[in-house]
């Protein structure tokens, strides 16, 4: 399943960061209504400042690709995927923090870019879906996000292309896996299936919607 939001005032959130420090691997499918401005994915940040997160995002500059942006308290650093997506279709994005020095972004399970520049958030204490979350709410999301998910540990390039062929987080490094949320949509909050640590409240009640193109884990 899938939870549709409309780009304004809805989001999913837990009052927690579920990892606050290198290496982790954040993942989901996301279907873009539009193509105006960045949109967040999975977004982990400080609720007490504006410029210390990491951010997967979506965004048109350049050419409609899948971002990891990365602060902490001066200037941002990203990761941007060597190609794009397309309004109003299925892809797979996923981000890999190494350590304070690597990270990669993907889509669809390929186009892999880096960036090396050091940077160390500090202080992260909220995770939310459809929106960055600091001290100030920015970049939400206008359309379908399905089965975000988090691990503690960087995944190879291969494990995040099974991700995307469709193979269900709780399939990939099972061991490090630390949320995941079909999105069936059937409660408030939303269910963590890895272990129910980081359940997500709605904020404006993004609705549910079904995962169309045969996208989703197996």
């Amino acid at each position: 399943m899938a939870r549709d939001f409309n780009g304004t005032d809805q989001y999913l959130s837990n009052a927690s960061a579920v990892v606050t420090a290198a290496p982790f691997t954040m993942a989901c499918f996301f279907n873009r209504d539009d193509d105006v401005g960045s949109e967040s994915l999975i977004s982990i940040g400080d609720t007490a400042t504006s410029d210390n997160y990491w951010d997967l995002r979506t965004s048109p500059a350049g050419g409609q690709q899948v971002r990891l942006s990365v602060n902490d308290g001066g200037t941002a650093v990203s990761a941007v995927t060597t190609t794009g997506y397309s309004v109003g279709t299925w892809h797979h994005a996923c981000c890999i923090e190494v350590s304070n020095t690597e990270r990669y972004v993907f889509i669809d399970g390929g186009s892999k870019d880096d960036c090396l520049l050091d940077r160390s958030p500090a202080g992260a204490d909220t995770t939310s879906i459809g929106v960055r979350l600091t001290s100030t709410t920015a970049f939400f999301f206008n359309g379908r996000i399905a089965f975000p998910a988090i691990w503690n540990a960087a995944l190879t390039d291969a494990e995040v292309l099974a991700l995307a062929s469709g193979i269900s987080p709780l399939r990939v490094r099972p061991q490090n896996l630390m949320s995941f949320w079909p999105l069936f949509g059937d409660a408030s909050p939303e269910s963590d299936f890895s272990g129910g640590q980081f359940p997500m409240s709605l904020t404006g009640t993004p609705v549910v919607a079904d995962p169309v193109g045969g996208i989703g884990p197996m």
